[in-house]
């Protein structure tokens, strides 16, 4: 079974977007930032249980971040991101060749 996910996060107020991809992968996971704010982005992912895998700080410039997943369980995670004081938490499915 083969899915080409893309997960999307956008904010109507000032069009910061967060995209990840592939989907599937095999050990490496991409984040594409557009944030014309020039905002502090952090980012982190957790398992299902809350346990934190990866913990960045992308900061204002950087506009693509790429996370080794290698030893990451094929399965459900959760991006949380931070910009200033904005905190949004969403899942994204991480499936693993």
């Amino acid at each position: 079974m083969n899915f080409n996910e893309e997960l999307v996060l956008l904010e109507e107020e000032d069009l910061f977007q967060l995209k990840a991809f592939p989907s599937p992968t095999s050990d490496q996971l991409n984040f594409e930032i557009y944030n014309p704010n020039s905002e502090d982005v952090g980012l982190v992912i957790m398992d299902n249980n809350g346990r934190i895998l990866t913990d960045l700080n992308v900061g204002t410039e950087q506009r693509e971040v790429t996370i080794d997943i290698s030893n990451f369980a094929s399965g459900m995670y959760f991006v949380q991101y931070t910009r200033d004081s904005i905190v949004q938490t969403d899942k994204i499915k991480i499936i693993k060749q």
